[in-house]
């Protein structure tokens, strides 16, 4: 004889107490708050893990937030302190659901090292633009350049290459433990919309790193040539070097799509999971 429980749904011994999952007591009456309590309460007398998990549901709903207004002009800069604060969010979500008796508690817990690690380089690069040590303010003094060598512009490259090239690191391995941690989610609280949000964000990743690549390239063949206004240059030229800044920025935008698809179908699926164990 076995036991189902009520809350996640996994199969359990007849003479068990808790559930192996999700810690769920048995043989007592359960009396869950409203949904809204349950995102800031944590009763582990009753189930943690219904609880713990609303905090993940949360930092999901920022970074969709968060990835839109990253797509859009001019207001970017908003985006990215909200993706931050989404990051912030998974951190506590992760850290939250290490502290309960699932199966790959460990994972979890080392995706959250990951994340914070992200969140650091994410912070000191946002800094770094603050001071004008990015990509935008090189473009801005090549294409007033000469095509003349400019020991500054090369040492500001570099820096930010290198910068640009640890973050990007970071960003990749952070996002491969999230994706894995979404599928061992998927299959602990039995929810196929989580491995379908870890599929998502995999699929970001390649367009991301692409275009990651393509920009730099873009600013050395600049840097070699001369800027691209230069009338010596000719429209064809110019015409080209706008068609090589749109592809990266194209780029990036559909891995901003494929995070987006991704971060709805993991808040979709805490959702389901919620309900579920709520019925």
């Amino acid at each position: 004889m076995t036991k189902i429980c009520p809350l996640c749904g996994s199969t359990n011994e007849d003479d068990a107490q808790t559930c192996v999952k999700c810690g769920y007591i048995f043989n007592q009456k359960l009396n869950l708050p409203s949904y809204d309590q349950q995102l800031y309460t944590d009763n582990s007398e009753v189930n943690p893990l219904i609880y713990k998990v609303g905090y993940l549901r949360r930092a999901f709903f920022i970074l969709i937030i968060g990835t839109i207004l990253l797509i859009l002009p001019f207001i970017n800069f908003i985006g990215t302190i909200i993706f931050l604060v989404g990051i912030f969010f998974l951190i506590k979500g992760f850290d939250k659901i290490s502290e309960t008796n699932l199966r790959y508690k460990r994972h979890y817990r080392n995706t959250r090292i990951w994340l914070i690690a992200l969140l650091i380089f994410s912070v000191f690069m946002y800094v770094l633009e603050q001071f004008g040590l990015n990509y935008n303010s090189i473009v801005s003094v090549v294409m007033n350049s000469k095509g003349t060598y400019n020991s500054d512009i090369w040492m500001n490259l570099g820096t930010v290459i290198m910068m640009v090239a640890i973050n990007t690191i970071v960003y990749v391995l952070a996002y491969l433990k999230l994706i894995k941690s979404l599928r061992l989610l998927s299959e602990e609280l039995q929810v196929k919309r989580l491995h379908k949000a870890g599929n998502y964000l995999l699929f970001s990743l390649i367009p991301y790193i692409i275009s990651v690549v393509l920009f730099p390239i873009l600013l050395l063949l600049i840097l070699q040539t001369g800027s691209p206004l230069s009338p010596d240059l000719g429209a064809s030229k110019f015409t080209l070097f706008l068609e090589w800044v749109a592809l990266p920025a194209f780029i990036i935008v559909i891995a901003y799509i494929f995070q987006i698809l991704g971060y709805r179908y993991a808040y979709r699926g805490i959702d389901e999971f919620v309900d579920l164990s709520s019925s």
